[in-house]
């Protein structure tokens, strides 16, 4: 386990994550697609606004950081209530306008 490395965010790797010896990898934030899906749409709206890296990914962690947690695997029962599409996108819109008033590369 020690020495593994499965890939993490942009081309840098991450240590892999274990648990009990079990690999935690598979697990995923279920919002994480809805806020993607969510990022496509409404950041055009905002136009001009820089779309770099940093940006980005700015905007996706602050949109997601803002929902509550959704983490499963293939195989979980899904019990909790899903953030609707609507709440995911007005989400989106306050992370791009916090960091369009203060991005990290200026």
């Amino acid at each position: 386990m020690e020495g593994d490395y499965e890939t993490g965010i942009g081309a840098e790797k991450e240590p892999a994550l274990y648990a009990r010896g079990y690999s935690m990898g598979h697990m995923r934030n279920r919002n994480e697609f809805l806020v993607a899906k969510a990022m496509e749409e409404v950041i055009p709206e905002y136009s001009p606004i820089c779309e770099c890296a940093m940006c980005v990914e700015d905007i996706f962690a602050l949109s997601l950081n803002s929902l509550p947690a959704k983490y499963q695997h293939s195989m979980s029962i899904d019990i909790h209530k899903k953030a609707t599409y609507e709440e995911v996108c007005k989400k989106v819109k306050e992370s791009v306008e916090l960091v369009r008033k203060k991005p990290k590369h200026t």
